[in-house]
Order: structure tokens, then C-alpha cells, then sequence
């Protein structure tokens, strides 16, 4: 697609005049003091070896002082994995993938190891964050080659998060032992419960219905196991398109922990149609509608390798900026350049 130089300068002046605004908000603040800040240049979206990067963290310290710049934002992947299972033992009958993440590392080496070199060193800045792919859902046939993972790359940057609770608890697929749906997941596995007690009254039984008793109560058994409530997400793969409920979820945890929330990159072309893993497929299709349909996210990227639409005049993000100006949403929608970016900071 091509764009027109006027379209292209006209899109660089409304990223200009937003991102000053952000970045001098402090400055016009009540109760900040603008000499108490000042700029760094940095680089935003950026993976180490606790994921899919090729250097270390120590590694890209030394690049980033190399190319003059004083902040480097990490957003290594939080959890790359992938599950299917079979029907009705889902969770117990699968087969799962799993790739190098920061959960597999652990949060807090990962967060320590950042604190280690921030405190070693004075010349860049490591803010830590995360890619979060919070879910995607299974189409197709598991025992033929038409099995496809849908949105697997509609993912989220989450900035700032400084605890490892903060990154374990993510509201997402496959994570860990969670109560936070307790009470949602509850009722349902109540009635596998119900099922095995009446297993154990069918047992105390002479004859033909204690054996029954005893097939009933190994499949409820088996049932409460894989329908148990203590999950980290109330969403699974197998129930198709979800919209942007499961990362509203995580927008709004990050944000209520005091993180920054961006949309990765709504319209990416890299599994737009298709790409063949193993016997699976990935497909991921532009996204963009999630600025309209998502809430109190801080921004998103605007400009990355692929042609992007969003940021075009009377596109999403102009629809987003209305609508804050109408009063229709409680914080503006920032457009991002994963890459080189600017930084505010207060000297400790």
C-alpha cells in the first residue's frame, strides 16, 4: 500500500505534538516540579536471551551505550506456550509446548538480574516489562493437518510491573494456581463433586452398583481434577473468539498495579495468513478495532515494519482521541514507535 507524502508528514506532526505533550505532562503538572525531570533517549520493545532476544541483558547494556541512548524498556515474553487438549480431559489429556519465557526463567531472577545491572551501572536505565499473549483460541481438526491457532500474536506490552507476584499472577491461559475465579468456576465443579459422593453412596452398596459406584467415581474424580476452579484464567481455547474481554483482564490488572499498557502491533502481517508450524497453523488477522473496544490501555504502536492504517486521519486512534475529548474515556491514547523514544525522569 502506498501512502502519500502529505498523509505520512501529516501523521508525523500528530505523534510529534502528542508525544510532547506526554512527555512534558510532568512540566505542567500541579504537583510535579519541571526541574525535576529530564530526558534520556531509549528504546521500547526490546527481547533478551530470558526469551526470543539474541543477547544478554549485560549484552544489550553495551549496545545501547554504543549507540548514545540512556533507557532500555524489556519486554521479553511472559509465557510462551501452547496446549490442546482432548475432550472431555482437556487438561489432563494434552499435548503442550512450551518455549523460553520469563515464567519459565522465574520473575524474580528476572526482575533481580534487572535491579543487579541498574545498581552495577549508571550509564542506561532497564525499565522491565513483559509481551503478553493473554490468549487465543483452537479451530480445526487435531487429527488431520487443519488444526489452527487463532490470535496467538494479538499481544500486549505491559511496562513497569516490579514485582515477581505481578508477573505470575497474570490473569492468562496455562498460568499457574490462581483464586482470583474461584467463585466463577466454583459451580461447575461442584457438580462433578456432587457426582462423586453419589459414587460413594453407589459403592457402600452390595452387587452391580458398587461397581458402578466405583466407574462413577474415577470419572468425577478425573472430572474435578481437570474442571478444578483455581485457574488463571475464566477463558479457555476451545470456545472460539472471546473480543477483547481476556485482555481487558489483563489492562486492567496491569494498570491497577501501576503498569504501562500498549498493543504491540494491531495490524502485523507476520501470521496474517497463515504460517504453518509443525501440523499447526497460526493466524493472527490485523486487529486495530481493540483501540475502539478495549479501555484504559496507555497507547499503542503506531509505526513498525508493516504499512499500519490506525494512526491514519479518521482512523482508530483519531476515534479513540475523540472520544476522550468528548469525555467518553478517562485518559488519551498515545501512539508508539518501538524503538527510538524519550523518556522522563526524575534524579533520585
Amino acid at each position: 500500500m502506498k501512502i502519500e507524502t502529505d498523509s505520512i508528514n501529516m501523521l508525523f506532526r500528530r505523534i510529534t505534538i502528542l508525544a510532547a505533550i506526554f512527555l512534558t505532562w510532568p512540566f505542567f503538572s500541579k504537583t510535579a516540579d519541571a526541574r525535576e525531570y529530564y530526558q534520556l533517549p531509549g528504546v521500547m520493545h526490546v527481547h533478551s536471551i530470558y526469551s526470543s532476544g539474541r543477547y544478554s541483558i549485560e549484552e544489550l547494556i553495551a549496545k545501547a551505550v554504543e549507540k548514545k541512548l540512556g533507557v532500555l524498556v524489556l519486554t521479553d515474553h511472559d509465557q510462551v506456550v501452547m496446549e490442546y487438549g482432548l475432550f472431555p480431559l482437556r487438561h489432563l489429556v494434552k499435548k503442550r509446548e512450551e518455549k523460553k519465557s520469563v515464567i519459565r526463567a522465574g520473575p524474580q531472577a528476572y526482575l533481580a538480574d534487572i535491579e543487579r545491572l541498574n545498581t552495577r551501572q549508571k550509564s542506561v536505565i532497564i525499565i522491565p516489562g513483559v509481551q503478553s499473549s493473554p490468549f487465543y483460541y483452537w479451530g480445526g481438526n487435531p487429527f488431520g493437518r487443519g488444526l489452527t491457532a487463532y490470535d496467538y500474536r494479538k499481544e500486549l506490552l505491559l511496562v513497569g510491573l516490579s514485582a515477581p507476584d505481578d508477573y505470575s499472577s497474570l490473569p492468562r491461559l496455562h498460568g499457574g494456581f490462581s483464586t482470583r475465579y474461584a467463585r466463577d468456576l466454583w459451580p461447575r465443579f461442584m457438580v462433578f463433586f456432587a457426582a462423586f459422593l453419589l459414587s460413594v453412596y453407589l459403592m457402600l452398596q452390595k452387587g452391580k452398583f458398587s461397581k458402578a459406584g466405583l466407574a462413577i467415581a474415577l470419572l468425577s474424580m478425573a472430572l474435578m481434577i481437570n474442571h478444578h476452579p483455581f485457574k488463571s484464567s475464566r477463558f479457555d481455547p476451545y470456545h472460539g473468539d472471546q473480543g477483547t474481554a481476556p485482555y481487558q483482564e489483563v489492562i486492567d490488572y496491569a494498570k491497577n498495579r501501576g503498569g504501562l499498557v500498549f498493543w504491540a502491533h494491531p495490524e502485523s502481517n507476520y501470521s496474517r495468513g497463515g504460517v504453518q508450524m509443525g501440523p499447526i497453523k497460526m493466524i493472527t488477522k490485523h486487529y486495530p478495532e481493540v483501540l475502539m473496544d478495549s479501555r484504559h490501555y496507555t497507547g499503542f504502536a503506531a509505526l513498525y515494519g508493516d504499512n499500519s492504517s490506525a494512526a491514519d486521519a479518521g482512523g482508530h486512534w483519531d476515534k479513540v482521541l475523540a472520544d476522550y475529548c468528548r469525555g467518553r474515556r478517562g485518559q488519551p491514547v498515545w501512539a508508539m514507535k518501538p524503538s527510538i523514544t524519550r523518556w522522563n525522569f526524575r534524579p533520585s
